[in-house]
């Protein structure tokens, strides 16, 4: 009886923390349309989801209070660097941050992102409902093909390798 008490609690244990991660994954699905957006970018210039087709696109969720996000970033600028501007693009919307925030920030490092204050996360609500960073890679037709939750550098690996085998598709 006593190891069938056990074995109940880890079932009912394992499916609490299930139903925790599952709040934090995506609302959207690879294969799926990027849901639409038009922004204004820091930089005062318009950028929509249509109007980056063509290119292979990273919409990066982050903020300037984020350990994970801050960490990631040398490295996802470090790849992007290496990247043709025409074939790939890092767009950085700064989830809850106002524009002089992420001034402040771009001024003290040097990432050559499109950055976009996502104030009212009205454009963040449309991926998930919590949690960052979060990393989605859409193809040239704006079809979501990667996306990840966290930090974890072996999966940014991954990312940065399916990104390049797209890009070798253009």
């Amino acid at each position: 009886m006593k190891h069938l008490s056990l074995l109940l609690f880890l079932f009912s244990s394992t499916f609490l923390f299930a139903q925790d991660i599952k709040a934090q994954n995506f609302l959207t699905e690879v294969g799926e349309q990027v849901p639409a957006f038009d922004v204004e970018t820091i930089d005062g210039e318009r950028i929509s989801n249509k109007d980056l087709e063509g290119k292979i696109v990273l919409l990066n969720f982050w903020a300037t209070w984020c350990g994970p996000c801050i960490r990631e970033f040398p490295e996802l600028d470090k790849f992007a660097s290496k990247q043709d501007e025409s074939l790939f693009q890092v767009v950085a919307f700064a989830r809850g941050e106002d524009k002089e925030k992420i001034e402040k920030f771009r001024k003290n490092n040097d990432y050559a992102f499109t950055f976009v204050s996502d104030l009212d996360k009205s454009v963040y609500l449309n991926f998930a409902e919590k949690s960052i960073p979060r990393n989605v890679v859409l193809n040239s037709k704006g079809e979501i093909i990667f996306q990840l939750m966290g930090y974890y550098p072996e999966e940014i690996k991954k990312m940065e390798k399916l990104i390049e085998e797209e890009i070798g598709k253009l």
